[in-house]
């Protein structure tokens, strides 16, 4: 009997122990902490500087803010191309033209379509994202094998990241058709500046001649004695 009861206290101490450690290796301790309290007062909206849903399950809770939290960085990358897309609408055009629209398309395309860039790098940030989500469960009522089915066999999580790249996709084609638009405007507005100082110098000429014929004629005319 003594033996069994210093077995099952080791294994309480051992288990309370493995819990203390996979808690404090945990990344996001307070964030948790604070989402778990506001969805206790049913709060949540109140806090903006992290992901927290309204959420019961809290393990559900747990995996969309670290997930939120670890695709941020590839979702300020990919921001970045589009407000680089939108700053620099010359890329395809004039003197800093780098590409064809129709290769830009393709460009645009090669970074948003279904598995390229972007894609793989949400897909291979998701390893991460199932590392620190064992990190901060309790490993005795959640399986490494449970996070996993979460994050690589969830139909939401497959959305999110689709949904995430194909909106991007049609904003910057949108972007690039718009920019290319302006091009167009800006073109035909320099190509009539250029028509209109060509013409200025003409009508220029013009006026210095007609002087100058005025000039002569006046000059030639008080020379000229009447027949009459």
């Amino acid at each position: 009997m003594k033996i069994f009861s210093t077995f099952l206290i080791f294994t309480i101490l051992f288990s309370s122990i493995a819990f203390v450690s996979a808690w404090s290796s945990c990344n996001y301790t307070s964030q948790i902490e604070e989402c778990r309290e506001a969805n206790i007062n049913w709060n949540t909206r109140a806090i903006e500087d992290f992901l927290c849903i309204s959420e019961i399950d809290e393990e559900k809770m747990i995996y969309n803010l670290i997930l939120d939290d670890k695709f941020k960085e590839i979702d300020e990358e990919a921001n970045k191309d589009l407000d680089n897309l939108q700053n620099n609408k010359d890329l395809f055009f004039w003197e800093e033209k780098q590409a064809t629209f129709l290769l830009w398309i393709d460009i645009i395309y090669a970074k948003f379509w279904v598995w390229w860039k972007y894609e793989k790098q949400y897909r291979e940030q998701l390893l991460s994202v199932m590392a620190e989500t064992v990190d901060c469960l309790d490993w005795q009522k959640t399986s490494i094998n449970t996070v996993k089915s979460y994050f690589t066999d969830n139909a939401l999580v497959n959305n999110l990241i689709r949904d995430k790249n194909s909106r991007r996709q049609k904003v910057a084609i949108d972007i690039l058709t718009l920019n290319k638009q302006q091009i167009r405007k800006d073109s035909s507005k320099k190509f009539m500046q250029v028509r209109r100082t060509m013409y200025d110098s003409v009508s220029n000429l013009f006026m210095i001649n007609l002087w100058y014929l005025m000039r002569i004629m006046f000059k030639w005319a008080s020379k000229t004695k009447n027949p009459y």
